[in-house]
């Protein structure tokens, strides 16, 4: 069982990064997709400028 902790470890560590990689990309392309809606709205009083 000492020989599999090293392996268990980086599993872990690997599956650990790929999840937050995945939520990172996520994220950007949620940010991009309403940035690119807020600019297709029409606002003459600048009330969405925040």
């Amino acid at each position: 069982m000492v020989g599999r902790t090293p392996l268990l470890v980086l599993s872990f560590f690997l599956a650990v990064l790929r999840i937050e990689l995945g939520i990172s990309h996520g994220c950007r392309e949620e940010r991009k997709a309403l940035i690119d809606f807020k600019r297709g709205l029409h606002d003459p009083s600048d009330r969405l400028s925040s």
